[in-house]
């Protein structure tokens, strides 16, 4: 599990390795287009046992091979990823403009609800969008409340454990949900950022 979630975090290969007696045990999971086993492979000769699947594997070897089996899996990984490679992968609905999003999109959204396992909330991408303004919130100051706009449309939002990957200023490409917020009587359309990505659209005055 602790794998699978750095691997989404860092969007790179992620390996967590553990004591399992008198061996040592690891797991790894590595985002879409880059395959794990070919790494675990090339340090095959210090392992014990390992298996799995281009995205997840498993291995097991003696604790005097630690060194040999990390140096390994790092020495592979920096020659053979590139660094474009190492980019999230995030499945959106439809790329849209700020422009599209008012309350008949938010009324059409509810119907499809409750979103869950099964039946997952709608994400969609804006690129080029600016961050007009920042505050990090929350008890450890984590989160991050925006005002974000595009070609001249402001849009309230917040991004849960975001605040240290944006600034204030910048460009950014984002994914996110469209929801109503309600607060002290008023209601407003926010976006729930979800994935703050490369801006790779043309820039737009």
């Amino acid at each position: 599990l602790l794998a699978g979630k750095l691997t989404k975090e860092y969007s790179r290969p992620v390996f967590v390795i553990g004591f399992d007696g008198s061996r040592m045990v690891g797991s790894g999971r590595a985002p879409d287009g880059i395959n794990i086993m070919e790494g675990i492979r090339s340090v095959a000769a210090h392992l014990i046992s390992f298996g799995g699947h281009p995205q997840a594997c498993g291995f097991r070897f003696a604790e005097e091979n630690y060194e040999a089996v990390a140096e390994g899996l790092r020495s592979y990984f920096r020659i053979h990823i590139k660094p474009q490679e190492i980019v999230p992968v995030v499945a959106v609905e439809a790329q849209i403009n700020f422009s599209e999003i008012h309350w008949d999109l938010v009324d059409i959204l509810e119907k499809f609800e409750p979103f869950g396992q099964g039946n997952k909330e709608p994400l969609f991408y804006s690129d080029n969008v600016r961050v007009e303004e920042l505050r990090p919130v929350g008890k450890k100051q984590t989160h991050a409340k925006m005002v974000l706009s595009q070609n001249g449309r402001k849009m309230p939002a917040i991004g849960f454990d975001l605040a240290a990957k944006v600034k204030t200023g910048e460009s950014i490409a984002i994914a996110y949900n469209i929801e109503a917020n309600e607060w002290n009587g008023n209601k407003e359309i926010q976006l729930q950022i979800r994935h703050i990505l490369p801006n790779e659209g043309p820039e737009r005055s």
